[in-house]
């Protein structure tokens, strides 16, 4: 919906802040994790489906970027 489009061109204008935000937090974070972590900051307890659903991802294809998150620590699972 409308909200997602805004969180997607958001994510153009995020490029010029991701330096700052990677160097704060002392990690690399490429602008799709940037977007990733933000769109779920903003929906606390999304499910991963409805996560892929509005990244138009599949399921599958999402799963290696949170796993890659959740090692780093930025991104906590729960069943």
């Amino acid at each position: 919906g409308r909200r997602l489009l805004q969180v997607r061109r958001g994510g153009r204008a995020t490029g010029r802040v991701l330096g700052d935000f990677a160097e704060a937090l002392g990690d690399d974070i490429s602008p799709a994790e940037f977007g990733l972590l933000t769109l779920v900051a903003h929906n606390p307890g999304i499910t991963q489906v409805r996560l892929a659903a509005a990244l138009s991802l599949d399921k599958s294809t999402l799963s290696p970027a949170l796993a890659r998150l959740t090692r780093r620590g930025l991104l906590q699972r729960e069943r």
